[in-house]
């Protein structure tokens, strides 16, 4: 539990499935006659691949990798490479998790400010964020172009922090990603684990400060 509810001052939230779910690229695949659940395998593939081919020194974008892990999956389905853009911009499209708005409308009334930090670019996040009409809700957009930089590398969750000058302790990471909840740990920040995606914590990581199912159920635990 927070030792001071005063001591909270801002939420970072992850983007891609803790805010957003992918269900417009899966309807994308189904579209192009392609198992939906392969989404998932895909999107596991880029952040691998961004885990561990990207350093500073050589920065890889979360685009550039995940356009050429999704050629891969396209040659290995057989299909025409001409798709490609059809299915990957189902990331323009994405539609917000139905608790998100509320979740962030109860930050707000407990003035919490709000931040995202996304892999992946800036400005899909905001024009996300604005085509679901939740802009006005979020204080500050971050991602890790701003210091090329992977999450979960602890410079993200730090970057953040000295940016807004915030200590860790006055922050609280929100993300459906064992990985992300770990590495704000790592940092000193408070976390919130959502189960929605993964179902479950994975057990070699530290345990979060909240969990919950769905976003709107971890919100009201932390604020209580």
């Amino acid at each position: 539990m927070l030792t001071s509810k005063k001591k909270l001052k801002l939420a970072i939230f992850d983007v891609n499935q803790t805010i957003f779910n992918l269900n417009e690229v899966k309807k994308r695949f189904k579209e192009k006659k392609i198992n939906p659940l392969l989404v998932d395998q895909w999107f596991i593939n880029t952040l691998k691949e961004g885990f561990a081919s990207s350093t500073p020194e050589k920065f890889l974008s979360f685009s550039k990798i995940a356009k050429e892990e999704l050629k891969k999956l396209i040659i290995y389905k057989k299909k025409n490479l001409q798709i490609l853009k059809f299915l990957f911009d189902g990331f323009k499209n994405l539609k917000a998790n139905h608790d998100i708005k509320d979740s962030f409308k109860i930050l707000k009334k407990h003035n919490i400010k709000i931040a995202t930090l996304t892999n992946g670019p800036k400005k899909n996040s905001i024009n996300l964020l604005k085509k679901n009409k939740l802009i006005e809700l979020v204080n500050y957009q971050f991602s890790i172009e701003d210091i090329k930089i992977w999450k979960p590398n602890p410079e993200p969750y730090l970057f953040v922090s000295d940016k807004l000058n915030y200590n860790p302790n006055e922050i609280i990471m929100v993300a459906a990603h064992g990985w992300d909840i770990n590495g704000a740990k790592n940092v000193g920040m408070k976390t919130g684990y959502i189960r929605s995606y993964e179902k479950k914590l994975s057990s070699y990581y530290d345990k979060a400060d909240f969990a919950a199912e769905n976003c709107k159920e971890l919100i009201l635990k932390i604020i209580s």
